[in-house]
């Protein structure tokens, strides 16, 4: 991710987190504005939501919804938004990424568990090659 996020996105993201609070899932822009603890021009929430939708750390949802009489639009957290509000969470998916095959999030990790694996004697020569 390039850049750091601003107090004022790091919070913004934590309350898309949280969701709605009235408890109907995806936050809007209205329950959004009453959330913050600063109270930004609409313009400049704006601005913020269009930069961070700009790196992919929130998007809007597909669908409308039916809030106070209106239909909203809704906004939500993408996977490497959850990432950058919790940096633990980048580490099980490079885990998971080298155990099915894939490119690894983090480089090296197969070749570190290719090399332990040939120091293990219990180890069959199919299970060698599976690692």
């Amino acid at each position: 991710m390039k850049g750091k996020l601003t107090k004022y996105q790091t919070e913004l993201m934590k309350h898309l987190e949280k969701g709605s609070p009235a408890g109907e899932g995806a936050i809007d822009f209205d329950e959004l504005l009453d959330a913050l603890s600063w109270t930004p021009t609409k313009a400049a929430a704006h601005f913020s939501i269009r930069a961070l939708t700009r790196r992919g750390l929130i998007r809007k949802r597909a669908d409308l919804a039916l809030r106070r009489g209106r239909l909203r639009v809704c906004f939500e957290l993408t996977q490497d938004g959850r990432e950058a509000l919790d940096p633990r969470l980048v580490a099980p998916l490079a885990a998971v990424a080298a155990l099915e095959g894939a490119e690894p999030a983090t480089p090296g990790v197969v070749e570190v568990l290719k090399a332990e694996s040939e120091d293990l004697p219990g180890l069959s020569e199919e299970d060698k090659e599976e690692l």
